[in-house]
Parts: C-alpha cells; sequence; structure tokens
C-alpha cells in the first residue's frame, strides 16, 4: 500500500510461491561391511543428486577400505535441495595367537605367529624377556632360550594396515599342561 502525494492510497497485491524442500533419504542408512566389499547406495526423494563422491546418478556403489559417511544432496524441480547422509561402517577382523613346543631348559624354542585377519598386517613385533616392550624381535617367528625352567610371559603384538594393534601373551613352560593364554 503506497499514498502519493495528492492522497490517493495504492494497494497492490502479489503472492510469493514457497516450494517445499525435497525429503532426500539413502537407503540403506547404515551398512557394515568388511574392507573393500561393495555396497550400493540408493538415493531417493529429489529428481537429480550430487553425491559426496562426485557422483550425479541415484545409486552408486562405494567399497570403502574405512568407515565413511556418504552424503548426497537431492535436488527437486524447483531447484530446492535437501541433504540425505548414509554410514558405511568397515569391520576389520583379526584373531592372533601364536604356538611354541615346550622344551628342555636349554634348548632353543621357536614361537610361530598364527594370525587371521581380512585387514594386511604391517609388523609384527616380540616381547620375550617379560618388560612388556615388544622389542625383542620381529617378524613371523622369534627364537628363545629360557634360562630357568618354569613358567615364562612372552608377548606378541600385531599392527594392522588400518592402525589396529593386537597383541597375545602366553604364559610358557616347561610342561605342556602349565599353559595359560591370555588375550589383550
Amino acid at each position: 500500500q503506497a499514498t502519493d502525494e495528492f492522497g490517493f492510497t495504492m494497494t497492490d497485491t502479489i503472492f510469493i510461491d514457497v516450494f517445499q524442500l525435497p525429503v532426500v533419504e539413502i537407503f540403506p542408512v547404515q551398512a557394515i561391511i568388511d574392507p573393500g566389499t561393495e555396497v550400493v547406495l540408493t538415493a531417493s526423494g529429489a529428481e537429480t543428486y550430487v553425491w559426496s563422491t562426485g557422483d550425479t546418478t541415484a545409486d552408486i556403489t562405494v567399497n570403502p577400505m574405512a568407515t565413511t559417511l556418504f552424503w548426497v544432496y537431492g535436488y527437486n524441480q524447483n531447484g530446492c535441495k535437501a541433504r540425505g547422509e548414509a554410514l558405511v561402517e568397515v569391520v576389520y577382523d583379526i584373531n592372533v595367537d601364536f604356538t611354541y613346543q615346550t622344551v628342555c631348559l636349554g634348548d632353543t624354542t621357536v614361537l610361530v605367529a598364527m594370525i587371521e585377519s581380512n585387514d594386511p598386517v604391517e609388523a609384527i613385533e616380540w616381547d620375550l624377556d617379560s618388560d612388556g616392550q615388544f622389542n625383542n624381535a620381529t617378524g613371523d617367528t622369534a627364537a628363545i632360550i629360557f634360562d630357568s625352567s618354569g613358567l615364562h610371559l612372552v608377548g606378541m603384538r600385531v599392527i594392522t594396515q588400518s592402525g589396529t594393534i593386537t597383541s597375545c601373551l602366553l604364559y610358557t613352560s616347561d610342561a605342556a599342561d602349565e599353559e595359560d593364554s591370555v588375550d589383550l
């Protein structure tokens, strides 16, 4: 409404369209996979899409090596946008153990790493003197001569590509029935 210098009032009405935002969803919203496994993420609720990966299709195939949050912006026919997210969680499995042979005092025993993992092993370190330092040997095997009979604490630490550190401690003795294993 406006009034000019002669006192005339003029009125005009306009209508302003306010468009709804799209409701953008991703299926699945969460996936738990082994490293490198493919999963298809499907966006819905919009006309066009732009993913965090740069893709512009409704469906994308991803195979992350680490847990990743993927997002997509969906645009409707009016250019309005909304965001959807999906979490792809990568789970690494690792089981560590080692074997050895019971020997007589003064003989050498060889410790052999037994590792099952879907995460590549970067390093294997051994603690042969029970000081917790894992600096006495490296590699798949370690040899040791115990200087006394009885129980001895030895440990193996495994470091994987993803940075996971797993340790296995074992009390060894000169009698096989006295063995006890502890996983950390």
